[in-house]
């Protein structure tokens, strides 16, 4: 079991790496754009724990896209398919 975990971890290093600096930004952009902009917006420190929980949650979700299977033209992707015609598929790529 601990075998296919370690694996399954190494696989999706990449991935993980870039969610947990995608979460730490939107995070931090949240705070900051709170503090500059909130208490005047009317939005007081006792919603800010729901609000950056429900951003942290939306920018999860948003980085499964991340994941995503997209078409690509870029000859550093993968060609699936005959030499004629083939399509063209890159991984961890939101276009």
């Amino acid at each position: 079991m601990s075998a296919v975990l370690n694996r399954s971890v190494r696989r999706f290093a990449p991935w993980l790496s870039l969610v947990a600096v995608y979460l730490v930004l939107g995070f931090a952009s949240r705070l900051v754009l709170w503090g500059k902009f909130g208490l005047d917006a009317d939005v007081s420190a006792v919603n800010l724990p729901f609000l950056m929980l429900a951003g942290l949650v939306n920018d999860f979700v948003e980085s499964l896209y991340f994941l995503r299977r997209s078409r690509c033209t870029s000859c550093c992707c993968r060609t699936t398919g005959s030499a004629r015609g083939g399509t063209a598929w890159c991984f961890m790529s939101a276009r």
